[in-house]
């Protein structure tokens, strides 16, 4: 019975369907069909892309699983039955494309699946140079690394940010900037922080690695996080400055001074204390709807410097972001990306993370060891061809 409705499926498709191709490709399923059936496509690799008509009102179990090589699927709202394990074994960062509060999108936000419904992504970018401040020594790489940060936004049309840049702003300014560039958004929307300066040193651990702005006023993770939540939908913070793994928790440090075995003992305990307390504080960024990527441990500095090959001073881990996602912002071309470890056109936090973290280890007095949160998380595509 299952082998027959994948040959009526087949044969509305025509006979390409029947011999699949080895490589992936777009399908639209005919605007006849009313369901998909139990197991219809069940471990097809031909497809890359699919688009459900309007018309189909259910989904059979298993139906889709096994595709592993399927990127997207569109679902519209009429479809309201979704069976059992009809996306298993799918690629984890799949992407759901439907509409606000249908059945897709709550199946989505239910199983951790990256989703587009009605989606705007906006992207804030800001650097700070402090040309003008006498209190703090000038930095050359930031507006470098807005200019690096905006380039490689725009090559992912697939996640078509807005963006807005900003360079030199007060404490004030910094909030004020985010509540109005991120004001207008949806619980469905993406919103990208971006921030490349300094952060603070500090006896106090609630304020080391704050970001300081140009007044010298400082935004603890406390601040950021609570000017942070007044915007609904998916936040992504990226943080290029000294000391920023406090912005996920005081706890993360280092671990330098720990051998192999300790050191990953050490930091799957960090893990699970986040995990079990980020719902009941506001003190940092470990939360959920928060997806964050700092440059260094909350004990190290993040360093910049000037590139042989194109001269630019830039931020080292901001340029290596941007490298891995297929931008050269010293030389200011584009380039392979790297960071797409399955080579599917999409680049989640965990493989930016993959792709940045080996690169800034080892290299001496400039070790720098990234963090991210939340751990291993393969399913949000931040990035999308």
């Amino acid at each position: 019975m299952k082998r027959d409705v994948k040959r009526a499926l087949a044969a509305l498709l025509g006979a390409a369907l029947l011999l699949a191709p080895a490589v992936a490709e777009t399908v639209e399923l005919p605007g006849g069909l009313r369901e998909i059936g139990e197991e219809a496509f069940l471990n097809d690799v031909s497809m890359r892309e699919v688009v459900v008509p309007e018309g189909v009102t259910a989904i059979g179990a298993r139906a889709f699983a096994g595709c592993e090589n399927l990127v997207e699927i569109a679902i519209p709202a009429a479809t309201e039955e979704l069976g059992e394990d009809f996306l298993r074994g799918c690629p984890e960062d799949l992407l759901i494309r439907t509409d606000p509060g249908s059945a897709a999108h709550r199946y989505a936000l239910s199983q951790q699946l990256d989703y587009q419904a009605d989606t705007t992504y906006r992207a804030l970018l800001i650097g700070q140079s402090y040309r003008n401040s006498w209190m703090l020594d000038t930095l050359e790489g930031p507006p470098n690394d807005v200019k690096t940060m905006e380039k490689c936004l725009g090559l992912y049309p697939g996640t078509p940010y807005q963006t807005t840049t900003c360079i030199d702003l007060t404490a004030d300014g910094i909030k004020s900037a985010i509540r109005r560039c991120f004001g207008g958004a949806s619980e469905q929307d993406v919103s990208l922080f971006y921030y490349s300066g300094h952060g603070l040193q500090s006896g106090d651990w609630r304020r080391q690695g704050a970001l300081i702005g140009t007044d010298y006023e400082s935004i603890t993770a406390d601040d950021l996080r609570s000017v942070l939540d007044e915007i609904p939908g998916r936040k992504i913070v990226i943080i290029d400055a000294c000391y920023s793994g406090n912005m996920l928790s005081p706890e993360l440090a280092s671990f330098a001074s720990l051998p192999g075995e300790e050191q990953m003992d050490a930091e799957g305990f960090v893990d699970s204390f986040i995990q079990a307390f980020s719902r009941r504080s506001r003190a940092n960024l470990a939360a959920d709807s928060y997806f964050v990527i700092t440059a260094a441990a909350r004990d190290e500095p993040s360093y910049e410097g000037t590139f042989s090959s194109g001269g630019k001073h830039l931020g080292i881990f901001t340029t290596l972001l941007a490298e891995g996602c297929g931008y050269d912002g010293d030389r200011g071309r584009t380039m392979e990306k790297y960071a797409d470890e399955n080579d599917n056109g999409v680049v989640t936090i965990q493989e930016a993370f993959d792709y940045v973290a080996p690169m800034l280890l080892g290299q001496g007095i400039y070790t720098q060891h990234v963090q991210v949160y939340p751990s291993d998380c393969r399913w949000f595509g931040f990035l999308r061809d």
